[in-house]
């Protein structure tokens, strides 16, 4: 017996386990295989869409936001700024030198995270860390097993030069330097 709505819907394998679909970013979109040629694809486009903006009146629009979701812009760090963590030990160490090339990034062990740790005690999405124009700084993103700044627990701190930081069972040195 053959049904017409599609497979059985069973846990997707390839997901973590305790993987919620909230989770799941904003701006991806799926294409049904089942569309038809009557229905109209909707353009993709970046931004905010303009008021006079009426080139393609009755088109089907997606937008997609080029920001993250705690509204800081990932975009790429000033030319004369260099940044980067060098695993001292645990999970990381084998990673040797891990470079931090954008405004924000989000380390953890999950899909989510730009920069991933396979490490069970990470959470998915742990830390973030982040650049304000003055300073570089961590957060923790509510982890369930925190992160430490030099021994001590914090929830958001500048980072210095030559500060470790403790994600899950990974010890990370801190590393910046401005050019010219």
């Amino acid at each position: 017996m053959t049904s017409s709505s599609g497979p059985p819907k069973g846990g997707d394998t390839r997901r973590e386990p305790g993987f919620d679909d909230e989770d799941l970013p904003t701006d991806i979109i799926r294409r049904d295989p089942l569309i038809t040629a009557t229905v109209r694809i909707p353009k993709l486009r970046l931004g905010v869409p303009r008021v006079d903006d009426e080139s393609d009146a009755g088109e089907p629009t997606v937008m997609i936001r080029k920001s993250s979701p705690a509204g800081m812009a990932t975009a790429a760090l000033p030319r004369e700024l260099r940044a980067w963590f060098d695993a001292k030990s645990g999970p990381a160490a084998t990673l040797g030198r891990i470079e931090v090339t954008m405004v924000r990034t989000v380390v953890g062990r999950g899909h989510q995270a730009d920069l991933r740790l396979d490490d069970t005690l990470l959470s998915r999405q742990h830390a973030v860390v982040f650049y304000t124009g003055d300073e570089f700084r961590i957060r923790d993103e509510e982890s369930a097993n925190g992160t430490l700044l030099n021994g001590s627990r914090v929830v958001e701190y500048a980072l210095r030069d030559g500060d470790e930081v403790g994600l899950g069972a990974s010890v990370l040195v801190f590393r910046s330097m401005r050019s010219g």
